[in-house]
């Protein structure tokens, strides 16, 4: 526009580059993934139980036996059978992950972005943007086992399966838009700086929190059939608010800058000198909350009833009392007693997946001073003094693992939510200081 502004507009349209042998490397027959244990002095202690119920010390692989007694008939493979047929019968108690009929859908994300960048006084560069993408078609996992509420798994009805059948399609759909903010100053008189802002909302169907949990590897929470779009919330990585700036400063004192250059030894004392440090702070994320799933259905998750509106207390720790959010405002979906006597829910929560309930954000500072000495015109010694986290600031673990964190309601019908449910029970990251030397030739 001038000399001093600039538009920068853009487009690019892809195929997702996720490659395909990640969610098809253990199919049956190639791989048979199971988990096996066995305790010498007791066969029938289950140590992956103990694993699950978090008795972390009981956690550890054993062997299945000795070369004495060999290879029990049990545990010999079973080859295949049907080989010249095309076709080969997988065990109902095998996990399957396979392509299935039809064409395999891939991927596309597009992205667009508009920015405004002008320049401000005091050599600053200030941008403005619109940033946005959406992913179509995006790979992830169907459990074609999994039922609608108050049905049979439809693969177990039919043939006798009980483990996962997973099938993998191009059925996911995302969203991402944010105003993206930068704050520059080129290093210039000894200082310099970048600044970042984003406000944004990004919005998917799945997990999304890395590969292994994703849902690339994990069928939705929300797996019967009829409920493919009950999936759709915030995603994971929803940060609605996230800044940081990183500076570098060299003080202005000692030989070659404003003050003290005159003075031999306020150069030798007060030469030399830089800061630096990088800010960051970032809002929570959202949050599913889940409840004990009393239905009778496979592959599906329970939430709970929001009853009251949503009330934030902002308490952080395990102390009795303290809440993030105020564990009235939900409750345990009513059972009914079915004709066979068992107490069941006949419906999901109210609340869905990843709703505006957002777990604690997080601040951060991380410091370091620098001294400079001038030993030769060829030699050059720096001393570092560095702290990571230098306030000892805490990251509350606000769990998204629905097996007993902070959004996990273990209570029943009608009892009250119990700790830990809406509270944030431990806390990571501590300060680090590192001390070192740098010898430049």
């Amino acid at each position: 526009m001038n000399p001093k502004t600039v538009l920068r507009a853009g487009f690019g349209s892809t195929n997702e580059t996720f490659p395909i042998l990640r969610e098809t490397r253990g199919a049956y027959p190639a791989v048979i993934a199971t988990d096996n244990v066995y305790n010498s002095n007791d066969p029938a202690f289950n140590t992956l139980a103990s694993c699950q119920l978090g008795m972390n010390a009981l956690c550890s692989f054993q062997g299945l036996g000795t070369f004495g007694t060999g290879i029990t008939p049990a545990m010999e493979p079973i080859p295949p059978a049907g080989l010249s047929t095309g076709v080969i019968d997988a065990p109902p108690n095998v996990d399957l992950r396979f392509l299935g009929a039809g064409l395999l859908k891939r991927g596309r994300i597009n992205t667009w972005n508009f920015t405004a960048e002008t320049k401000l006084p005091g050599d600053m560069l200030l941008g403005v943007g619109y940033v946005g993408n959406h992913l179509a078609h995006g790979w992830g996992i169907l459990d074609r086992n999994a039922s609608d509420i108050d049905q049979e798994p439809p693969l177990t009805a039919a043939f006798g399966r009980t483990a996962g059948t997973y099938q993998l399609q191009g059925y996911l759909d995302s969203h991402y838009n944010a105003l993206q903010v930068t704050l520059d100053r080129h290093y210039s008189g000894g200082l310099y700086l970048k600044g970042a802002y984003t406000y944004s909302k990004a919005i998917n169907e799945s997990y999304d929190t890395d590969a292994w949990s994703g849902g690339f590897w994990t069928p939705p929470l929300f797996a019967g059939p009829s409920y493919r779009d009950r999936n759709r919330g915030m995603a994971d990585i929803d940060r609605r608010h996230i800044f940081r700036i990183a500076y570098v400063w060299d003080l202005p004192l000692g030989a070659g800058h404003k003050l003290a250059s005159g003075n031999r030894i306020g150069r030798a004392v007060l030469g030399g000198w830089q800061f630096n440090g990088v800010w960051s702070t970032l809002s929570g994320s959202p949050t599913t909350i889940f409840g004990i799933p009393n239905f009778k259905s496979e592959g599906n998750h329970q939430t709970l009833d929001q009853v009251a509106p949503l009330h934030k207390i902002g308490c952080l720790g395990p102390q009795d009392g303290c809440y993030w959010y105020d564990p009235s405002s939900f409750a345990v979906v009513p059972t009914v007693r079915d004709p066979d006597g068992v107490e069941r829910n006949h419906r999901f929560g109210t609340t869905g997946r990843n709703i505006a309930v957002y777990g604690p954000g997080h601040w951060n500072l991380d410091q370091s001073l620098f001294r400079h000495f001038k030993l030769s015109e060829r030699y050059d010694l720096q001393l570092r003094a560095e702290s990571i986290n230098v306030f000892n600031h805490p990251t509350w673990d606000w769990g998204h693992d629905e097996w007993g964190g902070s959004n996990y309601c273990w209570s029943g019908p009608g009892q009250p939510c119990g700790a830990p449910f809406m509270q944030a029970p431990d806390a990571f990251g501590h300060r680090t200081i590192e001390l070192g030397l740098r010898l430049a030739f």
